[in-house]
């Protein structure tokens, strides 16, 4: 295992066309992933990054399906088993 690079892996919901635009700008990369690159992306050179806050992209924002869960609903469990509180 290579200790030299972070890597992650992402599931994008987004029609790939819009995919691989992002790819190709780091401006449109940037926006999605919460960086901002010193420079565009070109073919064998190297680009410098700073983390940013990440925007919300109306395309994909309204691809999302709704929580499907129990709404404000907190469950805690306290470390001894008696004692447990639930929330609403």
């Amino acid at each position: 295992m290579s200790t030299d690079r972070i890597e992650k892996e992402v599931l994008l919901k987004a029609p790939l066309d819009r995919v691989w635009r992002a790819i190709g700008n780091s401006e449109e990369f940037g926006r999605w992933f919460g960086v901002r690159f010193d420079g565009p992306f070109v073919a064998g050179e190297s680009v410098n990054g700073v983390m940013t806050p990440t925007e919300v992209d109306e395309e994909v924002a309204g691809m999302q399906e709704p929580y499907a869960g129990e709404a404000d609903a907190w469950h805690i469990v306290a470390v001894e088993p008696p004692h447990r509180l639930a929330f609403r």
